[in-house]
């Protein structure tokens, strides 16, 4: 049986300013032209728990394991583009706690 954890943390992403005007003309995202990757994107932050629980055979090993991913549950930035039905630039973002059930097998000889 065991416990684990993850934490990460990175600077903001680079992404290209989109042009309103263009896009509402177009009715798809437009990139300013010579803007290319010099807007900064909000810092990503997630941490991450898991415990495990593990059964050694004599050919295998099967491993069962709960985690739960971004346990703070924080809004982190994933992308931006042109909504062509609001008229506006939309925001998105990442999905918030996530848990993840699964099983392995490891043979061995």
């Amino acid at each position: 049986m065991g416990l684990n954890g993850k934490v990460l943390f990175s600077g903001g992403l680079r992404e290209s300013e989109i042009d309103l005007a263009r896009s509402m003309q177009t009715g798809q995202t437009e990139i300013v032209p010579g803007q290319y990757y010099t807007q900064k994107t909000p810092s990503y932050f997630r941490a991450d728990i898991g415990v495990y629980y593990k059964i050694n055979r004599r050919r295998a090993t099967h491993s069962f394991l709960l985690e739960v991913q971004n346990v703070t549950n924080r809004d982190n930035y994933y992308f931006s583009y042109f909504d062509k039905s609001k008229g506006e630039i939309v925001r998105v973002n990442q999905l918030g706690i996530l848990p993840n059930i699964s099983y392995r097998i490891d043979f061995h000889q």
